[in-house]
């Protein structure tokens, strides 16, 4: 466990200037959002009226609870708003207006206890390489082959192990272990510095538009930002004998990552 370490003034102001707080703002929230945006990344309520023992703007609620909290709290805060601020950015395009804001950002994070997240950078890398061994494809198929023959719960287990090894041959960077509901999968990963939500089911109907629907619904009631990706697979062992040949593996793996 990390020991308890003060912020600085001078690392305060800093956090001021990368998370754009002058005026009482935080980067571009609005109050919803940046009430969600902590309930979503962090699981805590910053609308409790004990973080506005400093004021009720956005940007002291957000100085007092950086100021009062632990240092693992703090930590995964910032480093949950600086994976909006940077997303955010890339989206809209917006030029760093900040010199060498990145290394004074992670430079911050080891002065408060934390670490530079350098696995994130080689994961993100990882994606640029769509070159994939053929013996893995190999054995991916087979596995989708031996999962299709499994009863339906049994299957449901396999499948979730499935994807997991699909996504991280890809180069994805799953944020968290896929979870297994009935036969329905959620997780979510990483593509090209965007987060995506992941639903998986392996059923016998035909999708349907009420399938979408409720995943898109699903995806707006997340932030604003969130992003998903639903897979369901139908997917009989015969049709898999036939259809499943050589390299007809990779362009199934080749559409997830490029139709999300």
């Amino acid at each position: 466990m990390s020991s308890q370490r003060k912020i600085r003034l001078i690392d305060m102001r800093l956090i001021d200037d990368l998370f754009r707080m002058g005026d009482g703002y935080v980067l571009n929230f609005n109050n919803n959002t940046f009430a969600e945006f902590f309930d979503e990344e962090l699981g805590i309520n910053i609308d409790d009226s004990r973080y506005e023992v400093e004021g009720t703007s956005k940007a002291k609620r957000l100085r007092f609870f950086l100021k009062t909290n632990e240092s693992e709290i703090r930590i995964r805060t910032l480093l949950a708003l600086w994976e909006y601020r940077e997303v955010d950015r890339r989206r809209n395009q917006t030029e760093e207006t900040f010199l060498d804001a990145e290394e004074e950002f992670y430079s911050l994070i080891e002065r408060l206890g934390g670490k530079r997240p350098a696995e994130k950078k080689r994961a993100s890398d990882s994606q640029t390489n769509t070159e994939i061994d053929p013996s893995l494809s190999s054995a991916l198929k087979n596995k989708l082959m031996q999962v299709s023959l499994l009863e339906p719960q049994a299957r449901g287990y396999a499948y979730e192990k499935f994807l997991k090894d699909l996504f991280d041959v890809n180069g994805l960077a799953a944020r968290a272990s896929f979870r297994l509901i009935g036969e329905q999968i959620d997780g979510s990963f990483e593509l090209a510095a965007e987060t995506y939500l992941l639903e998986a089911k392996w059923t016998s109907p035909p999708t349907s538009a009420t399938d979408l629907r409720s995943f898109n619904g699903k995806v707006e009631e997340k932030a604003a930002w969130s992003r998903g990706l639903l897979v369901i697979a139908d997917l009989h062992p015969m049709a898999l004998q036939h259809s499943v040949v050589e390299n007809e593996l990779f362009a199934w793996t080749d559409w997830i990552c490029t139709k999300c």
